[in-house]
């Protein structure tokens, strides 16, 4: 309809009408959702976690009201475990489905739109393998899904990780355990000592073992747990596969050397682990000195008891001959008396 001030000659053709489209019923309601995979590293070692967000982008024109959902795929080697959002549940280990909240609302490719109204992030925490092998690299998408998308060429986004070369940080303690009843270690006991290996990851630790070389003073008697002596050196394992979190326990019968004199240091010996996957931290890999006894502190030890003076004879010889002069002295002084007694009986003659 058009207006003027002035006054309009033919007001007939002032209107004209037309048909909406499809009958005057609004258009249906069309997105295109966006998926997109981002990783903070490319690089992750054996045992490590990573944090995938995965982005979903509704670049419009309709506002997504709540019918799409998307899918995070995973290679065999990664898992999310019980760590999930909320929002997300597990068909199987290696996949998950989430829904997102309705309302996201249309971000224009031109980037005019503020970005927090165009998209939904949502986090997986997603776990190496401890057990893979490194040098890999591995593959897993993130894939978008909405029955109304006009644009199905950017619903999914793929993700790659590079396995780095697996390391296990080992870590080793030495407690002893002094016989029953006792405080210390005398010399000539018998005593054990407990070795007690950890991995603290993040990789699993193949062939891992402890070699304790025992000082002079302490003998191998035996091993419940299979260790076994070569010399002095003791040698314990190897353990096959050792997981992250899990530990390795070795214990050792040893003897304390009967004539030992000592003051329990030089009995307090340093024992190692390792491993043959590559250990980032060997600092921890040997027991400390002087806290290796059964309370964390010094091992306590007795000293050896002096010998006793051989046996000659000599001494009861003498003892014997000593006694029967003071006999023979004794005897003699009571006849004396007896005979000076007898005089002044009789008197002077």
């Amino acid at each position: 309809m058009v207006h003027a001030d002035n006054t309009d000659p033919n007001p007939a053709n002032d209107e004209d009408t037309a048909l909406l489209p499809d009958g005057g019923r609004p258009a249906p309601h069309t997105r295109d959702m966006a998926a997109q995979a981002m990783l903070p590293k490319d690089t992750v070692l054996p045992g490590e976690t990573v944090a995938l967000t995965g982005r979903i982008r509704n670049h419009g024109p309709s506002t997504h009201i709540g019918e799409a959902t998307f899918a995070v795929t995973l290679p065999a080697q990664l898992s999310c475990g019980q760590d999930l959002p909320g929002h997300c549940t597990a068909d199987t280990p290696q996949r998950a489905t989430c829904k997102f909240p309705a309302g996201i609302l249309p971000q224009p490719r031109t980037g005019n739109r503020a970005a927090q109204d165009g998209y939904v992030d949502t986090e997986f925490a997603l776990r190496v393998s401890p057990d893979v092998a490194g040098g890999q690299t591995l593959t897993g998408k993130v894939r978008v899904s909405d029955p109304i998308d006009r644009n199905p060429d950017n619903d999914e986004d793929t993700y790659t990780l590079r396995i780095g070369e697996p390391a296990a940080d080992l870590a080793l303690t030495k407690s002893a355990g002094y016989p029953a009843g006792k405080t210390q270690a005398d010399p000539g006991d018998t005593f054990s000592y407990t070795l007690t290996t950890t991995n603290h990851g993040p990789s699993t630790a193949v062939n891992a073992k402890v070699v304790d070389p025992l000082p002079a003073a302490l003998s191998f008697v035996s091993s419940p747990d299979g260790c076994t002596a070569s010399g002095r050196t003791v040698t314990c394992g190897s353990t096959a596969r050792l997981a992250p979190g899990d530990k390795a326990v070795h214990r050792i019968v040893v003897k304390l050397d009967p004539a030992y004199a000592g003051n329990g240091k030089d009995v307090d010996n340093i024992a190692t682990a390792s491993s043959d996957t590559l250990d980032p931290d060997q600092s921890n890999n040997s027991n400390k000195p002087g806290i290796n006894g059964p309370d964390g502190g010094p091992l306590h030890t007795g000293k050896a008891k002096p010998k006793p003076l051989p046996h000659t004879g000599v001494a009861v010889t003498v003892v014997a001959a000593t006694g029967t002069l003071l006999v023979v002295v004794g005897l003699g002084c009571l006849a004396f008396a007896g005979r000076r007694g007898r005089r002044g009986r009789r008197g002077p003659a």
